[in-house]
């Protein structure tokens, strides 16, 4: 994991986004601990095209359904990022 401004970039994210000409696509990603996330989608140009999950999650895996319909067929990228926050 590296770090990113106080957030952990998850590198457990496992997605079917390559497949471009499914609409479809089932994102799973594993948290060991519950968390704040923010779950988007890029384009290959790395701009974002939709913010999939923004908000606290369980631990364990959790599951997001996507669906492409109406997007240029392409590569497109998805980012998680988990908030660690500490409470003195």
């Amino acid at each position: 994991m590296k770090e990113n401004a106080g957030n952990k970039v998850c590198p457990s994210v496992k997605s079917e986004l390559p497949k471009s000409i499914q609409t479809l696509h089932n994102i799973e990603y594993f948290l060991a601990k519950n968390s704040f996330i923010t779950l988007k989608i890029f384009n290959q140009n790395m701009q974002e095209i939709v913010t999939l999950a923004e908000g606290e999650k369980s631990i364990g895996l959790n599951k997001i359904i996507f669906y492409a319909t109406g997007l240029p067929a392409g590569f497109m990228c998805a980012s998680l990022r988990r908030s660690v926050q500490y409470i003195t």
